[in-house]
């Protein structure tokens, strides 16, 4: 890089070298290029008006390549085609340089040199333009950083306390009394990692940058597996959700959750992204988006798909509608964090397309969250469409001897197709209810749209509950009655 402070005008450029900047003479507007951008540009003016070959490129720049290659080559195209990208996004002229096919490249418009710039233009360099190191702290600590770092430290936080309360649901009654107690450490620990994380995520030198990076996972890391093992005490290796299919223990499920969904979405969705775009890498930030995204679409199909899965397979409970709601939650948390990531950084580059880089990066992004939206409203839509609502329950043949009873349940949306009634209580565990089923319903009751008359039931005299379901759509509400002993 030059030393000697020469100053390059062109096209209605400025170019300071020493602080890798440009100004534009027509708007006054200053920016600052990544280091690659400025050792590209200086080489190419080197040779003004002669042609800048490949070689000559390689041997001011890359210097730690010994010869030309092929990679080579393209990796000096790469960087030529992001530097005039750069230009557009900034509303800079990007014109003046002309490609010599099988050669290199070479500016096309006249080049001034001021060898001594003038006081004005010094001071101006010196007020406007901040050194590298200076770039990084103020850039990480603006209120939109700290408000940013504020809230998706939060949110992270808060997708270990929906996991821990998802394994709870089915028994909340059980575990209520330590709920807060649990909670609050959850979320502190683990935002306070992340926020911390984030907020050191910046650098004056390489050095510094990358320790900042391996701090950053070891703690986010460290802090997720101390979570997860920390409820070894507190949640029991056994299953508490029931379904029609065999549930994972409550400490596995949990464990999980920590470790394949929340840590993974808040290294790659919230502090690698604020990381690259901290430290000025958004040429790599651009590079590994689409790696990021295809992730997301891998992790938001699989939750979709199994999500949707678990909540067909339900078993009726008393806190079904508490899962239900702290599944979605999640589901929320999971995507929108990272969407709010992407999108805060994309806004913060300043540009039209932001770290995007071009429509055709942006497009999958925005087609998919079209689609993600559209098919969870349908699924969720589809599952509640058929979704009964009891209202009352009446007796219609006290029991027997036998323990052989009737009754007449009354609610809308009964399916004479595939309606059948779930029981819960005393010999009818959660996890194995008693079920009438829809070919028994229409033999022995008269089916309609808003009653079931004379459903047969066998019970024993004690208190239960009945729950009723169109096919797979979710259950009704649930209501109870009391069988009396019999004489």
């Amino acid at each position: 890089m030059n030393t000697n402070g020469t100053i390059y005008e062109f096209s209605q450029i400025v170019f300071f070298p020493l602080t890798s900047t440009l100004e534009n003479k027509e708007t006054g507007k200053r920016i600052k290029i990544p280091q690659n951008y400025s050792h590209f540009l200086l080489a190419l003016i080197k040779r003004f008006p002669e042609v800048a070959e490949y070689d000559e490129i390689r041997s001011q720049v890359w210097v730690q390549y010994p010869e030309m290659s092929e990679s080579l080559k393209h990796l000096i195209q790469e960087t030529k085609r992001g530097f005039i990208q750069l230009l557009r996004n900034e509303g800079f002229p990007y014109r003046f340089i002309e490609v010599v096919p099988g050669k290199g490249y070479v500016i096309k418009t006249p080049v001034k040199l001021f060898d001594q710039p003038t006081q004005v233009e010094c001071e101006n360099n010196s007020l406007n333009v901040a050194t590298e190191s200076d770039m990084f702290e103020r850039d990480n600590s603006t209120p939109a950083h700290v408000t940013y770092r504020s809230v998706v430290s939060l949110v992270y936080g808060l997708l270990f306390a929906v996991s821990y309360l998802i394994e709870i649901a089915y028994e909340f009654d059980r575990f209520k009394g330590n709920v807060v107690f649990v909670l609050l450490p959850l979320v502190i620990l683990n935002s306070s990692a992340m926020y911390y994380a984030l907020a050191n995520s910046f650098g004056s030198s390489i050095n510094v940058r990358n320790r900042s990076l391996w701090k950053g996972l070891v703690l986010l890391i460290g802090a997720a597996i101390f979570t997860a093992f920390s409820m070894l005490q507190i949640l029991p290796w056994e299953s508490i959700t029931t379904a029609q299919f065999q549930t994972q223990p409550a400490f596995a499920a949990f464990l999980k959750s920590t470790l394949l969904y929340n840590l993974p979405t808040g290294i790659a969705g919230v502090f690698i992204p604020y990381y690259l775009y901290t430290t000025a890498n958004v040429d790599l930030l651009k590079g590994v988006l689409p790696s990021l995204i295809g992730f997301f679409l891998v992790i938001f199909t699989y939750s979709l798909l199994t999500t949707f899965y678990l909540l067909d397979g339900l078993l009726p409970s008393r806190f079904h509608g508490l899962f239900v709601t702290l599944i979605f939650i999640r589901m929320g948390l999971y995507f929108g964090i990272c969407g709010f990531s992407l999108i805060w950084i994309g806004l913060e580059t300043n540009t039209k397309t932001g770290i995007f880089g071009g429509r055709f990066e942006i497009r999958p992004l925005l087609v998919f969250g079209v689609l993600a939206i559209a098919m969870t409203t349908y699924f969720t839509v589809i599952r509640n469409w058929n979704r009964v609502t009891l209202s009352k329950i009446e007796w219609s043949q006290l029991p027997n001897n036998n323990n052989e009873l009737m009754i007449n349940i009354y609610g809308e949306n009964f399916d004479p197709e595939s309606v059948c009634v779930r029981v819960t209580g005393l010999e009818c565990p959660e996890s194995a209810p008693c079920i009438v089923p829809n070919g028994a319903l229409r033999k022995h009751s008269r089916i309609g749209n808003e009653a079931l008359i004379d459903v047969p039931l066998t019970l024993p005299a004690g208190r239960f509950s009945i729950f009723v379901q169109n096919g797979n759509s979710p259950f009704s509400n649930g209501l109870t009655f009391e069988i009396p002993e019999t004489d």
